[in-house]
């Protein structure tokens, strides 16, 4: 897999994400639609929200694709109205 910025914060995280709510802030590219669902994943139910439909859509086949399944086995999406 690439390597994105944010990576090197993967320890960091999953430390952080054990013991807190968090939020994350970022540039655009820096991996947090990619990456932080996958390892929030590890610690329980992960809900990502994206502003435009292709986003969520091509999030979604993304991380699907990421962890080995269709989308609606690990990884799935909703749209209002859809």
């Amino acid at each position: 897999m690439f390597q994105l910025p944010i990576d090197s914060l993967q320890a960091e995280f999953d430390h952080h994400v054990s013991l807190n709510h968090l939020v994350v802030e970022a540039e655009t590219g820096s991996g947090k639609s990619t990456r932080l669902p996958m390892w929030a994943a590890k610690h329980g139910r992960v809900l990502v929200i994206e502003p435009r439909r292709i986003a969520c859509t091509s999030l979604a086949e993304f991380l699907a694709e990421q962890s080995g399944g269709p989308i609606g086995r690990k990884v799935g999406y909703a749209i209002k109205l859809h």
